[in-house]
C-alpha cells in the first residue's frame, strides 16, 4: 500500500512539475516577425465608387451559382456574432431582406448584426462567405474590421467569383469589387 501511495505521489508531482514548467512561457512564433504571417493591405481599387449592376439576392445566388461564375450580390455584413474572421479578409454576408427583429426600436440588442432572432434554418439559405484574396489565392492577412473599411451591419454590393461548391449550402465569393451602399 505504501508503495502505491509513493508511486501516486510521484506521478502527481511529476505531472505538476511538467505543467508548472510551461507556465509563464509565451509562444515565440507569435513574437518572431520572421515566422508570423506578413500583414497585408486591402487593395484600394477593390472599393468601388458605384454599385455594380446585375445584383442578385443571396438565396437566388445560392440556388443558381456555379464555381467560377462572375456574380454581383447585395447583403448585410452579419449573420453571426463575429462576422469577421480575425486577422483575415473574410466575413459573412446575410440577405438584407431577411427580417431582423434585433433592429426594432426598443429591442435592446447589443449585436443586431447576428440576426439572433432568426432561426438557423432561416439564416442558412440567406448567408454566404466573402473573402478578399492575394496573388496566392489565399485570404489576405488583414483585419478588415480594425481597418475600418467594413463594419457589421454595413450593406454591401459585392462583385466576385464563386468558389468551389461542395454543397448547395456552401458559397464562398472571392470579391473583385465592393461597394459600401449603406455604412452603419
Amino acid at each position: 500500500m505504501m508503495r502505491r501511495t509513493r508511486l501516486f505521489v510521484w506521478c502527481v508531482g511529476s505531472a505538476a512539475a511538467l505543467l508548472l514548467a510551461g507556465c509563464g512561457r509565451k509562444p515565440t512564433a507569435a513574437k518572431n516577425p520572421e515566422t508570423a504571417p506578413p500583414k497585408q493591405n486591402v487593395p484600394a481599387a477593390i472599393f468601388l465608387t458605384e454599385a455594380p449592376s446585375g445584383v442578385m439576392t443571396v438565396p437566388t445566388l445560392k440556388e443558381s451559382a456555379k464555381e467560377g461564375d462572375e456574380v454581383v450580390v447585395r447583403g448585410v455584413v452579419g449573420g453571426r456574432g463575429e462576422p469577421f474572421v480575425s486577422g483575415r479578409a473574410v466575413w459573412s454576408l446575410i440577405e438584407g431582406t431577411l427580417p431582423n427583429l434585433c433592429t426594432r426600436e426598443g429591442h435592446g440588442c447589443t449585436m443586431p448584426w447576428d440576426y439572433c432572432c432568426a432561426t438557423p434554418e432561416e439564416k442558412k439559405p440567406n448567408m454566404l462567405t466573402v473573402q478578399i484574396t492575394g496573388d496566392d489565392a489565399r485570404p489576405l492577412a488583414v483585419d478588415l474590421q480594425a481597418a475600418g473599411k467594413i463594419k457589421p451591419m454595413d450593406t454591401l454590393v459585392v462583385k466576385g467569383t464563386v468558389g468551389p461548391r461542395p454543397t448547395k449550402d456552401t458559397l464562398v465569393l472571392t470579391a473583385t469589387g465592393i461597394y459600401v451602399e449603406l455604412a452603419k
